[in-house]
Order: C-alpha cells, then sequence, then structure tokens
C-alpha cells in the first residue's frame, strides 16, 4: 500500500461512520441501489460501521495506467477487491483519493446487497450521498444511464470490474479527460476541465448549492457556451454567498479528428 494512500483511510471510515448514523441512511441506499436490496445484509453493514468495524471492506491493491487504462479506480466482485490507478495517487488531493475509494465502496456494497448489479453507476451515487451531496434529477438520470463495466488483464487473467472515471471534489480541480468518451463529474468548487476528444458527458451539479440570493449576487446558474476553430469551450457559475464568493467551471472539449 502506497504512503499517499494511507492518509486517506481513516477519512473514509469517518465518513461511512457518519452515515451508518445519518437519518438518511435507508434513504440513500434506496436512490443508490434500489427498492429491492437486501435489508438484512445493508442492516450488518449498517451496524458494523456504526462500530467502527471496516474489516469487511475489500483490500486495495494499487495498478499502473497500463491495467487501468484511464480510470481511477475499479472493483471486482468476483476478486471483491478494489483497484487504484498509481498515477491518480501520485498527483490527486486527499478528498479526490477518498471519493473514489468511497466509489468503489459503493460498488462493492451493491454487490453485497443486490443479485443483479444496479443500473448505472452506483458507486458514484453512493459516494455522493455518502459525503452529504444531493443529486438533481438531470444528475441521477445521467449516472444511472452510464455504463461503467469493463475488464482489466492481471498477470494474463481477464477480470470483470466497475471502474470510476472523471469524478472531482468540492474544491478547485483540473481534470484532464481522454480521446474516448469520458464521463465527467467535477463536483463544486472553482474547476477546470479539458474533455480531450470523444463524445464527453459533462455534469454540472449545483445542487447541494442552497444560496438564496441578493440583489448584488443573485442566486442561480450562469452559463457560457459557444463554438470556437471546431472546439466547444464554456462555462458555468453560481454564486455561493452574499459576499461574492462563487462555484465555477470552464471547459473544452474537441471533435474526433
Amino acid at each position: 500500500m502506497t504512503s499517499s494512500l494511507l492518509p486517506s483511510l481513516p477519512a473514509v471510515d469517518d465518513v461511512l461512520f457518519n452515515f451508518a448514523q445519518s437519518d438518511g441512511f435507508w434513504a440513500n441506499l434506496v436512490i443508490a441501489f434500489g427498492t429491492s436490496y437486501d435489508v438484512v445484509k445493508a442492516t450488518e453493514l449498517q451496524q458494523q460501521w456504526k462500530s467502527r468495524n471496516f474489516s469487511q471492506i475489500p483490500p486495495i491493491e494499487v495498478l499502473s495506467d497500463e491495467v487501468l487504462g484511464t480510470a481511477n479506480g475499479a472493483y471486482s466482485s468476483s476478486k471483491n477487491k478494489i483497484y487504484l490507478s498509481a498515477s491518480f495517487l501520485n498527483t490527486a488531493s486527499s478528498a479526490a483519493i477518498v471519493n473514489v475509494i468511497l466509489e468503489e465502496i459503493g460498488h462493492y456494497v451493491d454487490a453485497q446487497v443486490n443479485q443483479v448489479d444496479s443500473a448505472g453507476d452506483e458507486g458514484a451515487i453512493f459516494a455522493e450521498l455518502v459525503q452529504g451531496n444531493s443529486l438533481d434529477v438531470a444528475t441521477l438520470d445521467a449516472l444511472r444511464g452510464e455504463n461503467d463495466q469493463t475488464t482489466i488483464i492481471i498477470n494474463g487473467e481477464i477480470i470483470q470490474v466497475e471502474q470510476a472515471d472523471f469524478t472531482g471534489t468540492n474544491g478547485n480541480d483540473t481534470i484532464t479527460g481522454t480521446s474516448g468518451d469520458d464521463t465527467i463529474n467535477p463536483l463544486r468548487g472553482q474547476d477546470n476541465v479539458d474533455g480531450g476528444e470523444g463524445n464527453d458527458l459533462l455534469i454540472v451539479n449545483y445542487s447541494s448549492n442552497t444560496y438564496a440570493g441578493t440583489t448584488t449576487y443573485p442566486a442561480g446558474i450562469s452559463s457560457s457556451i459557444y463554438l470556437s476553430s471546431g472546439d466547444w469551450s464554456g462555462s458555468f457559475s453560481a454564486y455561493i454567498n452574499s459576499s461574492g464568493n462563487y462555484d465555477y467551471l470552464s471547459f473544452s472539449n474537441r471533435p474526433l479528428a
């Protein structure tokens, strides 16, 4: 286990501990995993997390980009193991690392409480909800429509996994996509996204921004989208308080050559 990973693990434990005690525990499980999940198994997990018993959480293995590709992390139900990208761990903030681990734990929880994999990227939904972030209908629909299934090869063995793509934090992030079709969810903060080539899905979710607005700093999202030299670019912004502080996202995306 790398030194960059170790400081993030207590923070992951704290999130799960707080979530297990929250009033919204059961309602959020329904949002992430549907209404047919195994309540007995979910209760077992809740009681374990309330007792700060995290021994059931899958082990973590760090892999190179040659194995994981562009994914920051992945989970294999057949191996019951979480995989994280070495380059991601070396460059990401602690908050981003925590978010990806929680996403893969979400895939693990789904495998425990459901006999059939939940639709879309239930791990990303779980990661947001356990950290106290709300998701609007459009964001939920986008995540539920995402296909996060893929395969990786480790020591010649083909392993089916669910992967974490490009998810930021509520801090200030710089996210660079690939030439493929990426799903990018930078969350809040002042972010810069370069989607690269491909047909990308950009999720702009300011639903946890409850600022009511003033005459000087009104509430709501402002946007600007334009096409320049074949590249789509633009920005979104929303004030977060009466002092003029704001969330901001700038983005660009290039069409395939």
